[in-house]
Order: structure tokens, then C-alpha cells, then sequence
């Protein structure tokens, strides 16, 4: 009877250390997922950061500025910082979402307005009005395009 009695507690202590086991594992899982939405919201407030940076070169680019060589080399400079915050983005394995004359993929996109265009099909993506980001596979940010819609 002894043996089995002893039989008995090694098999409840190698139950009670795989419940152990399997908790830590879980732990460990939750804190990496903590850790990625962290990692995310980080990303986010870059891209954030670069939206700034669009903003401001569409104004400029609207504004017909002169090509004269000073004006040109203060609008580079000025577009520095989203260039170095892109670079600092793609380091981390962050892209923007290429859809632009693709079909919509309402997992990526917003749509935001729709246009008609007789020589395109409905739901084709026509400009983007926000990137969407992604990271590896990982979507970061939707974007919000403009798509056909006739």
C-alpha cells in the first residue's frame, strides 16, 4: 500500500506543477500581449507624428511655392523630422498599407467618401486620406480611403 500511496502523491504533485506550469505559460502570454499593445500604441503616436508632417507638405504643395533653391531647401528641412520618424517606423517593421488602385479590404480600410469613375469598377480605391499602418501582418492603423463607387 505504501508504494501506491507514494504513487498517488508524485502523480498530484505532477498535476499540481503542470496547473503551475500552464498558469506561467499563460502569464507569460498575457505579458508579451501587454507588452505588443504597448509597443503599438508607441507606433501609433508616431504615425501620429508624421500625420502632422503630411498635413503640413500638402499645405506647401498647395501653396505653388516658387522652385527657388532656398525655398526648397527649407521645406527639406522642415519635412526632416517625418522622414527620420518613417525611417524609425520601418526599423520597427512598420509600412504603410499599399491599396491605392486595389480593391477595398474592409479589414484594412475606412472608407471615408466615394466617387463615381465609369472606367473604374465600384470599390476600387481611389486616393488615401489617412495611411494605414501595419507591422508585420499586424494592422496598426486602418486607412481611410476615398473608393468608386457608381
Amino acid at each position: 500500500m505504501k508504494i501506491i500511496d507514494e504513487l498517488n502523491l508524485v502523480q498530484e504533485e505532477i498535476t499540481l506543477l503542470k496547473k503551475e506550469n500552464l498558469k506561467k505559460r499563460n502569464d507569460i502570454e498575457e505579458l508579451l500581449l501587454d507588452h505588443e499593445r504597448q509597443v503599438d500604441a508607441l507606433l501609433n503616436d508616431i504615425i501620429s507624428i508624421v500625420d502632422v508632417y503630411e498635413k503640413a507638405e500638402t499645405k506647401i504643395r498647395e501653396m505653388e511655392l516658387p522652385e527657388d533653391d532656398n525655398i526648397q531647401r527649407v521645406i527639406k528641412r522642415l519635412l526632416q523630422p517625418k522622414r527620420t520618424a518613417l525611417s524609425v517606423l520601418s526599423k520597427h517593421g512598420v509600412s504603410q498599407i499599399d491599396i491605392i488602385g486595389k480593391s477595398l479590404n474592409e479589414d484594412l480600410c475606412t472608407v471615408t467618401e466615394t466617387e463615381p469613375d465609369s472606367e473604374k469598377e465600384n470599390d476600387i480605391v481611389l486616393s488615401i486620406e489617412k495611411n494605414g499602418y501595419k507591422r508585420g501582418e499586424r494592422l496598426i492603423r486602418r486607412a481611410e480611403v476615398i473608393i468608386v463607387r457608381n
